[in-house]
C-alpha cells in the first residue's frame, strides 16, 4: 500500500472516529441526565455536577501524566475500550442498584467524555504530518459537528425505541468500535 493511500485511509478512519465519538458524547449526556433525573430529584443535581467536576479534574491530571508516559497512540484506543466496558458495567449495575449506576454514569460521561475528545485530538496531532493534517482536520471537524447533530437526534430516537438502560449497551458498543478504529490511527 502506498504512503498516500495509507494516509487517505487514516483520514477516513479519523473522520469516522470523530463522528462516532461526538455522537456518543451528545447521546450519552442526554442518557446520563435522563437516568440521573429519573433516579434522583432535581435538588440532587447541583451536588452531582460539583462531584463530577471534581472527578474530571482528578481524571484529567491522571490522564495527562499517562498521556506523557505512554502516548496517545497507546492510551486513546485503550481509553475508548475502557469506556465501552464501563458503559456495559453501568448497564449491569443499573439492573441491581439504579442509584449507584446513575452516579457512576454521571461521573463517567462527564470525566471520560472530555478525556476521550482531547486524547483523540492528541492522537491526530501525532498521527498526521502538518501537510496531511491540513487536508484532514477540516473534514474531521465537519464530521464531529455532524456527529453532534446525529447524536442529539439519535438520543431522542433511541429513547423512543429502547429502555433508558439499554441505550448504555449501544453507547458501550460504539465506544468499543471507536477503540478498535483508533488503533488503526495509532500506527503511522
Amino acid at each position: 500500500m502506498t504512503e498516500s493511500r495509507r494516509e487517505n485511509d487514516a483520514g477516513w478512519v479519523a473522520i469516522l472516529v470523530a463522528f462516532t465519538m461526538i455522537a456518543v458524547h451528545i447521546a450519552a449526556k442526554a442518557n446520563r441526565d435522563a437516568i440521573f433525573l429519573s433516579t434522583f430529584t432535581i435538588t440532587d443535581l447541583p451536588r452531582m455536577v460539583i462531584g463530577a467536576a471534581m472527578t474530571s479534574i482528578g481524571a484529567v491530571l491522571l490522564t495527562s501524566k499517562a498521556m506523557v508516559r505512554w502516548g496517545p497512540h497507546r492510551l486513546v484506543p485503550l481509553a475508548f475500550g475502557a469506556s465501552g466496558v464501563i458503559y456495559v458495567g453501568v448497564w449491569g449495575l443499573f439492573r441491581v442498584t439504579p442509584q449507584i449506576a446513575a452516579i457512576w454514569l454521571y461521573l463517567h460521561v462527564t470525566a471520560f467524555g472530555v478525556i476521550l475528545i482531547s486524547g483523540f485530538w492528541s492522537l491526530l496531532n501525532e498521527r498526521f504530518d502538518p501537510h496531511t493534517a491540513k487536508r484532514v482536520v477540516g473534514r474531521v471537524v465537519a464530521a464531529s459537528t455532524l456527529g453532534g447533530l446525529i447524536g442529539g437526534i439519535g438520543a431522542e430516537r433511541f429513547a423512543a425505541w429502547l429502555d433508558v438502560d439499554k441505550i448504555l449497551l449501544v453507547l458501550g458498543g460504539l465506544h468499543l468500535t471507536c477503540g478498535l478504529l483508533a488503533r488503526k490511527l495509532s500506527v503511522p
